[in-house]
């Protein structure tokens, strides 16, 4: 087939779809259905579904989470505390490196305070990078104006 000739089947293909297409989507209008009835399979194959992804999720936490908590006089631990010790909390208690305080100078420069330990550590950011300020404010050997 030369290339013209494929040019035009898959015209002729495109214009049947576009006339095929819009008549099988408008075949009824909403509410001038004769039947209204829903099918009993689909209700059956929809529980069967919901089911099935409810005992994978259930199935998914228990491996997640361990064996299930034993509930009533000498019970385990509580399930919230499980879920506790395996999601991850949003402030950890033994932070070595901690942001003390941010602030935005102007559009272009913004200065971090951050401690390790002990140490405190300025930073200042701006769109060509990141700098750490030395102790002292940075100004040691620089003249002043």
């Amino acid at each position: 087939m030369t290339g013209a000739a494929q040019q035009r089947v898959l015209l002729g293909g495109l214009a049947g779809a576009s006339v095929t297409l819009p008549a099988t989507a408008m075949a009824e209008r909403i509410g001038q259905a004769v039947g209204v009835e829903i099918a009993w399979w689909r209700v059956a194959w929809g529980l069967i579904l919901c089911l099935i992804l409810a005992v994978l999720g259930a199935l998914a936490l228990r491996s997640r989470l361990g064996p299930a908590p034993r509930l009533g006089p000498g019970g385990g631990a509580s399930l919230l505390a499980r879920l506790g010790a395996v999601l991850p909390s949003r402030a950890p208690t033994s932070q070595r490196l901690r942001l003390v305080e941010s602030l935005r100078i102007n559009a272009q420069l913004e200065v971090s305070l951050f401690t390790c330990d002990t140490r405190e550590i300025l930073i200042a950011t701006t769109p060509q990078g990141a700098f750490v300020v030395p102790e002292g404010g940075g100004a040691a050997g620089r003249p002043t104006p």
